[in-house]
């Protein structure tokens, strides 16, 4: 059961969070500029997140190791900025984050 949730999470909770992050941001209002930078900013970082996390296992383990840790702060990040953004993007960016973070242990696991 425990693998059923984190395979949900990583296989379909990624990919919906991010096609939903990138479509609620596109549809923002172009008025408040503030919160669509920040919305902007956190959706980028919980895509990125995902990119760094999954690039890092093809790569010697030191390299692994500091990629990890930045994957980390980059997906955390996300989620902190998201909470001064559009309020509708919460979600997605949390689904991305969370998503990047189970899609890591499923590929770190021997």
């Amino acid at each position: 059961m425990f693998w059923f949730i984190v395979n949900t999470l990583a296989f379909v909770g990624t990919p919906t969070g991010l096609i939903w992050g990138w479509i609620a941001w596109s549809r923002s209002r172009p008025d408040r500029t503030r919160a669509r930078s920040v919305s902007l900013i956190a959706t980028s970082a919980a895509t990125l997140s995902l990119v760094i996390l999954f690039a890092a296992r093809f790569f010697p383990q030191p390299v692994t190791q500091s990629l990890d840790k930045i994957g980390f702060c980059v997906a955390a990040a996300a989620v902190l900025t998201s909470l001064l953004g559009y309020r509708r993007l919460i979600i997605p960016v949390w689904l991305i984050s969370i998503g990047a973070v189970t899609l890591w242990y499923g590929l770190t696991l021997p």
